[in-house]
Order: structure tokens, then C-alpha cells, then sequence
């Protein structure tokens, strides 16, 4: 289930674990901790995004952005535009 206190980013690449932020979990489908499973492997195509993509979810279940992959997400850069995206949903 979407937390109600907390942003949600669901993903099937294990590179959007390194994401860390107070207002976000990071969910990775099929992932060893994750009771998500994308047994027909298309959760992707339906999300709209990449097969490496994220979908970030708002505590009242909306998607407030979609990453079309994972090039970001290793990188500072992701972290950031992730920290300005909850920043400006919040209106921080």
C-alpha cells in the first residue's frame, strides 16, 4: 500500500536505492525487501516509464513524476531534483 505520510518512488532498477530522502521510501519491485512483484513485467509500460524508470508517488496516492530511466538515479543529480520536486509539491 502508498504511505500516507510519506512520497513514494516505485522501481524495478536497484540504482533508485541510493535515493535518500526524509519524505520518500523507495520501493524496488521484485527487489529481495519489496512485497511488490510485477509478475506479468509490465508494470513498466503501464507506469509510463522506462524498464529502469521510477515512478514517484504523492502520499495521496497521485503520480507526481515519472523518470523515464535510472541515468539519473546514481548520480547527485537525481537526489536533487527529487529534493526540489517534494520541495515544490510541498510548497517548501
Amino acid at each position: 500500500m502508498i504511505r500516507r505520510d510519506q512520497f513514494v518512488l516505485l522501481a524495478k532498477s536497484r540504482a533508485w536505492q541510493s535515493i535518500s530522502h526524509e519524505m520518500i521510501e523507495v520501493i524496488v519491485i521484485n527487489g529481495s525487501e519489496s512485497n511488490w512483484t510485477d509478475a506479468d513485467g509490465v508494470w513498466s509500460e503501464h507506469c509510463g516509464v522506462g524498464p529502469s524508470g521510477a515512478v514517484l508517488v504523492r502520499p495521496d496516492g497521485i503520480v507526481a513524476y515519472r523518470f523515464q530511466d535510472d541515468k539519473l538515479a546514481s548520480q547527485r543529480a537525481a537526489e536533487l531534483r527529487i529534493r526540489e520536486l517534494v520541495n515544490r509539491l510541498l510548497k517548501l
